[in-house]
């Protein structure tokens, strides 16, 4: 159940610090555990509230307690401690005020700050900490260092991700990678020959060129031949060695052959597989087609279904048709009414005049005049049946225009006084149900019950609220018993805010929610739901004598056919 009133939101200066679960929990110099603890989750106040008996607890503590109950007895079991209710609890400003005067250490006590200060100014000096932790301002450059303040600038002196500028080609690069870089892929750095062909002091960018074209390497070097040297070493050795040339060429001619089947294989496995998936491709098209004659089919079948649901639209229009005849019929009442009354003046003045003209039958007259009041006051509680049944019959209108198949159920009750009257009045309507709702199209079929005038422990001071659960058309494809929670509601009008709220998960054992055998399973709810004295006092709850329930099924947990 929600709290209101004395649980809303704390309004607090804004000069005050407010503890919550979610902050870090400050480190007193001095500490009254007994006094500034809460005694349900022993720890610091957050949010304080003071019981009758004097104790203190954390305001989430204690919804969380009273959401399970309603109630429950104060933890310091002392002997004068109260049963705790929504009615026994206050916001404690004071004891949040002399929190915010207790002494604390920095939140940065580890990392050199010996700072004490007040708790309501913690916030103000950890912004200004000097050893508060702090990004490195090279943090998108790689650096996951968080020095404290005090400490950024050396950090940032010293960072091997602070930009540094390569004095080759002058590319901006971090300090980190600036040798690797100079050494494997700068393009402006100086270098000789690796083959010892004399030339010297060539740019990397220009090396790649010169190795395919250096005269210190044989030219069969590409066939694999590793020797270099001199101009006349070079042609000795093309004189010497040119059978071992000549095998270095069939050697890699006989690898491109090799190489040359290899792709030729590959080749016939692609075609294999090409071949494969335009015949499977010739498959799917078919599929498709089929399934595009399917498609086809249940469009018309879907438009037949349109039709047939536009026709039963049509058959329940005509339906509404004859009931708005019927409330129009029932429109003419008040100028019958009004026939009548002068129907019966009119008749007054004959007896009147009867009277005078036969002076010896006085008697005779009289009990004319008494049987003509007696058949009027008979038309006027007919008039006032007739009343009634205008009533019901636009409260059924509402339930036809109200239906609800997602779980939830609003519903308004107007001529709250006289229908709280006629429920006080002996042989009068006791209670009201309301148009049926559903957890979903094909799910459970539900309504309220609504005593006005209370019943059982509720009679005569609480309105009674109760869920029942009815015999729907899908109820043998559905799981029993019903066990999704349910939410009551009594609508704030007014703030919106502090609604009227009861909750409960259904008992398993109970006749209640078993899979109904007759129109309606037995109610079960709230007999205390709402006091008359709270509802009737201003217009929260009352307005333009109309109340607004809400009945909430929680459906995450359904499992429909």
């Amino acid at each position: 159940m929600e709290l209101g009133g004395a649980f809303a939101s704390l309004n607090v200066s804004s000069s005050l610090y407010v503890p919550s679960r979610s902050d870090v929990e400050p480190v007193f110099v001095n500490f009254d555990e007994n006094k500034y603890n809460c005694v349900i989750c022993s720890k610091l106040l957050c949010e304080p509230m003071q019981t009758t008996c004097g104790h203190r607890v954390c305001r989430a503590c204690l919804e969380e307690r009273l959401s399970v109950s309603g109630e429950f007895p104060c933890p310091a079991a002392d002997e004068d401690c109260v049963i705790i209710t929504r009615e026994q609890v206050n916001p404690d400003f004071s004891v949040l005020r002399e929190i915010n005067l207790l002494n604390v250490y920095c939140r940065y006590q580890s990392q050199g700050c010996q700072s004490i200060t007040q708790l309501r100014r913690l916030k103000a000096h950890l912004a200004e900490c000097a050893y508060r932790p702090v990004d490195c301002g090279y943090k998108d450059a790689g650096c996951t260092e968080t020095p404290c303040f005090s400490q950024l600038a050396a950090h940032e002196s010293e960072c091997d991700y602070r930009p540094s500028e390569c004095p080759h080609c002058h590319r901006p690069i971090t300090t980190l990678h600036l040798n690797t870089h100079i050494q494997t892929e700068c393009s402006g750095v100086f270098l000789d020959c690796p083959f010892a062909c004399g030339t010297a002091n060539l740019r990397r960018s220009q090396m790649d060129e010169h190795v395919r074209n250096c005269p210190a390497r044989c030219k069969f070097h590409l066939f694999g031949c590793p020797e270099k040297g001199s101009a006349e070493y070079l042609e000795q050795h093309y004189t010497t060695d040119s059978s071992k040339h000549l095998d270095m060429i069939m050697l890699q001619l006989a690898k491109f052959k090799l190489e040359n089947a290899e792709l030729r294989k590959a080749c016939e496995r692609l075609n294999t597989e090409f071949s494969e998936l335009h015949t499977r491709l010739l498959q799917q098209n078919q599929e498709l087609e089929r399934l595009n004659s399917n498609v086809t089919s249940l469009a018309t079948q879907f438009k037949q279904s349109e039709q047939l649901y536009a026709k039963a639209i049509a058959t329940q229009n005509e339906k509404l048709q004859r009931i708005e005849e019927k409330v129009r019929g029932c429109e003419s009442l008040p100028s019958e009414v009004s026939t009548l009354r002068q129907n019966q003046a009119r008749i007054d003045e004959t007896l009147r005049t009867l009277s005078q003209q036969l002076p010896r039958d006085v008697p005779s007259v009289a009990a004319l005049s008494e049987l003509a009041q007696v058949q009027f006051t008979q038309q006027d509680v007919a008039l006032v049946g007739q009343a009634k049944t205008l009533a019901d019959i636009d409260l059924r209108m509402q339930c036809v225009e109200t239906t609800s198949y997602e779980g939830v159920l609003i519903w308004r009750i107007n001529e709250y006084r006289r229908r709280k009257a006629d429920a006080a009045t002996p042989g009068g309507t006791v209670s009201l149900y309301s148009q049926p709702f559903y957890s979903s199209r094909y799910g459970y079929k539900m309504c309220a019950r609504v005593y006005l005038n209370g019943d059982g422990a509720g009679l005569g001071k609480f309105i009674s609220l109760f869920f029942v659960v009815m015999k729907g058309d899908y109820d043998d494809i559905l799981f029993w018993p019903f066990n999704l929670k349910v939410t009551m509601m009594l609508l704030d009008q007014q703030t919106r805010k502090r609604h009227l709220v009861d909750s409960f998960r259904p008992d398993p054992s109970s006749n209640s929610f078993q899979k109904p055998t007759d129109l309606m399973n037995i109610a079960s709810g709230c007999p205390m739901f709402a006091k008359h004295e709270v509802i009737e006092a201003n217009d929260t709850y009352l307005k333009d004598d109309a109340l607004y329930f809400k009945i909430m099924v929680d459906t995450t947990e359904f499992q429909g056919p």
